[in-house]
């Protein structure tokens, strides 16, 4: 959110459950919610503000040291939308150069990978499209399953048992 003081022309639109932190990042960032920082609370995929959302945003942007591996960035890659993400967050994806750097200056870091992204000319930025829906083909029900069982006959091989 502080980041985005610097782009006042560029919107931050956060979807998250109104939890406690949110409640107090709400009111420390009062002003920041009445220009270009929208909150929508928890937003339900399918759901027609999702949607919405959706078609109306280009990238996703999580900088997050709590997650195993982050559903709702792939969620919104499978709709298409260019993740801007951390190293800790969980995911190896595609677009290194956007990849927000860890270290203590986390704002700056913000900063500088929402300045990369904002520079992309439409052409560099309808392959990175493409390369989101393809990447995001990794995840999901049948993936899982193949990768699950490949892991299991990769162990079984490895460790066969014992009459």
């Amino acid at each position: 959110i502080e980041a985005f003081k610097f782009f006042p022309k560029t919107e931050l639109h956060i979807c998250s459950p109104l939890d406690d932190d949110m409640k107090a990042i709400k009111s420390i960032y009062r002003e920041r919610f009445k220009t270009n920082v929208f909150y929508h609370g928890f937003v339900k995929p399918g759901s027609e503000e999702f949607e919405k959302l959706m078609s109306e945003c280009s990238y996703s942007i999580l900088y997050s040291s709590a997650e195993g591996c982050c559903t709702s960035i792939i969620t919104t890659m499978k709709c298409g939308l260019v993740p801007i993400i951390n190293y800790e967050c969980g995911l190896n994806v595609f677009n290194s150069e956007l990849k927000i750097k860890s270290g203590k200056s986390k704002i700056k870091n913000v900063i500088d990978s929402v300045n990369k992204a904002l520079s992309f000319n439409e052409k560099i930025y309808s392959a990175l499209v493409d390369e989101t829906l393809k990447e995001s083909l990794k995840y999901g029900e049948q993936r899982y399953s193949e990768s699950f069982k490949s892991a299991l006959i990769k162990f079984e091989q490895e460790n066969p048992l014992k009459n």
